[in-house]
C-alpha cells in the first residue's frame, strides 16, 4: 500500500471536524456554507458528479451497503487501481476563517475501478475501509451510465445527503446548546 498523493475532497476535508474524537475545532467552517449552497435543492435537481462523490466520501458505510449493494451487485469490473491506504493532511483556519495551518493527518483509502462498459469509478473514503470504498466506486461508475439503475441510485444519493444534513443540524444544534455567554460583572466598590 502506498502513500495517497493526490489532493482530497474539499467537501470531504469539512466533514472531518465532525469525526474528529472530541475536539472542538473549527476547521473550514466557510466550507459547509459553499456545500450546502452548492447541493441540490430538491431532489429533482439534478446531481452532478462532484455532488454525489462528495455525497459517497461522507457516507458511513453501513447506510451506502444498505441503499446502494444490491443496485451495483451485478455489476461486473476490473480494478484500475485496488484499495490502498495512505494519510493526507488535513487543513484548519484560525476561527475558521483566518490563517491556514496544519491541523493534523487522517487515514483515507482509495481506489479505482473500470466498468465493462468501460465507465469509470472512483470511491475515497475516510478510514480504512477497503469495501467502503469500492462500493463508492461502483456507484460513481453506475451512475455515469444511462440505464434503469441511475435513477434509483440517484434517490439514494439524495437519502445519504439528507441524513447527512440532518446529522449537520443535530450537531449544530448539540453544539448551540453548549454555548456559553460570558459578560463582565462591575463590582459595587468600583462605580467611580
Amino acid at each position: 500500500m502506498g502513500p495517497i498523493t493526490s489532493l482530497w475532497s474539499s467537501s470531504l476535508l469539512h466533514d472531518l471536524r465532525h469525526r474528529s474524537s472530541g475536539a472542538q475545532v473549527s476547521v473550514i467552517t466557510r466550507m459547509q456554507e459553499t456545500i450546502e449552497s452548492e447541493a441540490p435543492a430538491s431532489p429533482s435537481q439534478e446531481f452532478g458528479r462532484p455532488d454525489w462523490l462528495g455525497v459517497l466520501a461522507k457516507s458511513a458505510a453501513a447506510d451506502l451497503n444498505r441503499l446502494a449493494s444490491t443496485l451495483v451487485r451485478h455489476l461486473s469490473w476490473t480494478w484500475l487501481r485496488s484499495p490502498e491506504t495512505g494519510l493526507v493532511m488535513v487543513r484548519g483556519r484560525i476561527g475558521g476563517s483566518g490563517d491556514p495551518f496544519n491541523f493534523g493527518e487522517t487515514t483515507v483509502t482509495r481506489c479505482a475501478l473500470r466498468l465493462a462498459d468501460g465507465a469509470v469509478g472512483y470511491g475515497y473514503v475516510q478510514g480504512t475501509d477497503g469495501q467502503h470504498a469500492r462500493l463508492a466506486a461502483l456507484v460513481d461508475a453506475s451512475l455515469q451510465r444511462d440505464d434503469e439503475n441511475r435513477v434509483p441510485l440517484l434517490e439514494v444519493i439524495e437519502r445519504l445527503r439528507e441524513t447527512q444534513a440532518r446529522l449537520r443540524r443535530e450537531r449544530r444544534a448539540k453544539a448551540a446548546s453548549t454555548k456559553v455567554e460570558f459578560f463582565t460583572l462591575i463590582r459595587g466598590e468600583n462605580l467611580e
